[in-house]
């Protein structure tokens, strides 16, 4: 399970964006439909920075693990994201 929770948070978090950019297309068509799914949007672009959060989180603890265990490139990458 552990092996695929990653990729089925980065696909979740593309859905709810594709849904959150549907939403909005549909919304920007009439005025009035606006205000009545702009909740939706905001609910929607919350859950997609809640997913790319998830994914940001552990990536950072994976590469601090890698890091404090000596692991080859581990040293690169974090040097590269520290730019």
């Amino acid at each position: 399970m552990k092996r695929y929770a990653m990729p089925l948070i980065i696909v979740v978090g593309m859905l709810i964006m594709l849904a959150s950019l549907i939403t909005l297309a549909k919304s920007t068509q009439n005025s009035a439909s606006f205000e009545s799914m702009h909740v939706w949007l905001v609910l929607l672009n919350v859950a997609a920075f809640v997913a790319l959060l998830a994914v940001f989180l552990f990536n950072l603890v994976r590469l601090i693990i890698q890091y404090r265990q000596n692991v080859v490139g581990s040293r690169l990458t974090a040097r590269l994201q520290g730019r």
